[in-house]
Parts: C-alpha cells; sequence; structure tokens
C-alpha cells in the first residue's frame, strides 16, 4: 500500500464526530478564527513561520480554515479533509509559509476549540486536529512529492496541452485564437477543443498555482484569456435553436471560480440547451428567483473550493423547500466533489458530473427520462 492511499484511507474511516460537535463548531468559527489570530501573532518567529508575508495573508487563511473544518464536520468527510490538507501545505509552502508553521497553528487551534466550545464537542473536534497533527510528516511528504498531483487528467494530445498552456501562461491570446481557429471548424470541432484543450489547460495551470510555479495574476491572466476564447468561438459556432429543455448554470455564493461552470453552460447549449450562465457567486436568494420566473428543467452548480459546500446544501435545501421548484433537476461539479464524490448525495443534488462531458451525458439522460418525447 503505497503512503498517499495508506493515510487517505485512514482518515476516510475516521469515526465522525457528532452533529451537536459540528454546529457548535460552525457557529463559532468566525470566534474561532479570531483567537488564532491572537494565538499565532505571539508566536516569537512568526514572520519566518509565514515566510514574511503580510500578516492579512495569514488571518485570510485562518477564515479560510475555519470555514473548510466547518464543512468537514458537517459532511463528516474526512477523506476530503486529508486531500486537502496536503493541498493547503502544498500551496502554503509554495508562497513561503515554512511547514513548522502547521505544527504551531495546528495546536492552537485545538487551544481555542478547548476555550471556545463546550468540553465534550472540543474533545470531538480536537481528535480530528490531533489526527492532522500526527500525521504531519506524511502531508509534508506528500506536499513536497513531484509524484502526487491533487488535480489530474487524462490529455489526449499532451503536446498541444503543454503548448497551448505555455502560450495562456505568457498571455498570447492572439497565438491562441489562431491556434484555436486552426482546429475548430464545427460546433463538434468546438466540443473536443474544451474537453481536450482546455480542461486538461485549466488542470495544468491550476497544478502550476498550487505549486507556486505561477503567480494568482498570471492565473487571472488565463481565465481572462479562456474567457475571450470561449466567447469568440462560442458565437461563431453555435447557432441552433435549442431542442431540449432549459438550464441554469451558476458557481455557488461566495465561490469566485466559473471557468468550469461557462465549460459546462456552453457545452449544454451545444447539445441543444436553453442555457442561462449566471457566472460565479450568484447569491441565494437572487438564484431562486431567476429560477421562479424562468422554471428551468435543469440546475447545475459548480463548487470549486470546498469551503463553499456548505453553502452549495443550503442553496439545494432552499430549492427543495419550494414547491414551485422542487421537481427541478440539480446537478452539482466542481473540483471540491473530486475526493468526495458521493457527497452530491448527502446535499440532496440529483446527480454529479465530474466534468463537461459527464454534465452532458447526465442532462441528456435526464431530458430523454423526464420529457415526453424521451
Amino acid at each position: 500500500m503505497t503512503l498517499s492511499v495508506s493515510v487517505f484511507e485512514h482518515a476516510a474511516n475516521l469515526a465522525p464526530v457528532s452533529a451537536d460537535a459540528a454546529i457548535q463548531y460552525a457557529q463559532k468559527h468566525v470566534e474561532l478564527a479570531l483567537r488564532e489570530d491572537e494565538l499565532m501573532q505571539v508566536e516569537p518567529n512568526l514572520s519566518e513561520l509565514i515566510g514574511n508575508q503580510p500578516l492579512e495573508i495569514m488571518f485570510d487563511n485562518h477564515r479560510n480554515h475555519a470555514r473548510f473544518m466547518s464543512n468537514v464536520f458537517r459532511f463528516n468527510h474526512y477523506g476530503l479533509m486529508a486531500r486537502i490538507v496536503v493541498w493547503v501545505y502544498r500551496s502554503y509552502h509554495a508562497r513561503g509559509f515554512s511547514f513548522e508553521y502547521f505544527q504551531k497553528a495546528l495546536p492552537n487551534w485545538q487551544q481555542g476549540v478547548r476555550e471556545t466550545l463546550p468540553a465534550k464537542s472540543a474533545l470531538e473536534i480536537n481528535r480530528i486536529y490531533q489526527w492532522i497533527i500526527d500525521h504531519h510528516d506524511t502531508f509534508v511528504e506528500l506536499a513536497l512529492s513531484p509524484d502526487y498531483l491533487i488535480f489530474s487528467m487524462d490529455i489526449d494530445n499532451e503536446e498541444l496541452v503543454n503548448t497551448f498552456s505555455a502560450l495562456l501562461l505568457h498571455g498570447d491570446d492572439h497565438a491562441c485564437s489562431a491556434i484555436a481557429a486552426e482546429i475548430i471548424k464545427s460546433p463538434s470541432d468546438l466540443t473536443r477543443f474544451y474537453l481536450r484543450v482546455l480542461q486538461p489547460c485549466m488542470v495544468k495551470v491550476g497544478n502550476l498555482w498550487e505549486t507556486g510555479a505561477i503567480s494568482v495574476a498570471q492565473e487571472h491572466l488565463v481565465t481572462a484569456i479562456v474567457h475571450r476564447l470561449t466567447a469568440q468561438f462560442y458565437v461563431q459556432h453555435v447557432t441552433g435553436k435549442p431542442g431540449k429543455g432549459k438550464a441554469i448554470i451558476t458557481a455557488a455564493a461566495n465561490e469566485l471560480h466559473d471557468v468550469g461552470t461557462r465549460f459546462v453552460a456552453d457545452l449544454l447549449e451545444m447539445d441543444g440547451w436553453q442555457v442561462g450562465f449566471l457566472g460565479a457567486n450568484t447569491p441565494c436568494t437572487d438564484l431562486i428567483h431567476m429560477m421562479r420566473e424562468q422554471r428551468p428543467d435543469l440546475l447545475g452548480l459548480g463548487v470549486v473550493m470546498p469551503f463553499n459546500l456548505e453553502i452549495a446544501e443550503t442553496t439545494i435545501e432552499e430549492i427543495r423547500k419550494d414547491k414551485e421548484l422542487q421537481k427541478i433537476r440539480i446537478m452539482v461539479g466542481g473540483p471540491a466533489f473530486l475526493f468526495a464524490p458521493d457527497l452530491w448525495q448527502q446535499m440532496g443534488a440529483d446527480g454529479f458530473a465530474k466534468d463537461g462531458a459527464e454534465a452532458v451525458m447526465l442532462a441528456r439522460q435526464w431530458w430523454d427520462e423526464d420529457s415526453p418525447h424521451g
């Protein structure tokens, strides 16, 4: 058994915390993050621990951690937790944080939990924190291993993906557009371009950001060029009238990443759906209002950052409470689900798609099942 398989399987088999403990942690997560700020600021070598980064970066990390762990305890999904811990170790370290930072920060979280939560709940929560602490060396080893990729996908044409990724990172939108124009001659070519070029390019860019090989600015540049390309070639090749149902595709509230949902929206429209694409960070109340107005057959909800899972679940719960919307099929997707492929059921969705191709297939299946013409 490999090291990675061993630690992830061990995590997946951790005993769950009680519902009371999870709720109490969620209710106090802001207070816990503030307490962590206080405890870390008195560390004598704090500047070295955080790589001389501004304190605000550490503070933001504490808030994200509290929200993420709140999701972990809510869903009791510790396999997801372990994989995200590796991602956090790797991405923080790539930006100057020392691994010793975690050895200081995690016991401080335990102290804050003891001070803030009832004793019984604190014991349950701190058992999970202790597990992370006990496996610190394993997480460091995985974070430093070039062979362990947190996100990966099969690539049909590695040379093309590498070339296109390099052009994206250099900001050469004209060269990217020229290559795309040579490849895309029909709607089916556009579909293949999304699935076999753009999707793996975005995974590659994400991995480069994770290891510190590129900056946030470069990642944003890539995202902007990809949005421009999709708009350019979508207009040229998606011209037919919708023959299927109506879909609304959006990133969850508080989710700022929307490239994946854009791919899904365009691919569904190419497959004959009438699609409303709402982009990033759509508030739940506004989404439900639009759904009441438009009465879609399908909602696609994207989540990239795991700390937004609870927000997505709350959105699904609110939709299910609405008698006018209860029959709408809900599909979820995004990297937050990749390490917890059963989580969609726990959240009350109707299905999960790991990428644009699966989203189209699942939507087709539902249309065939629900349509009187299916």
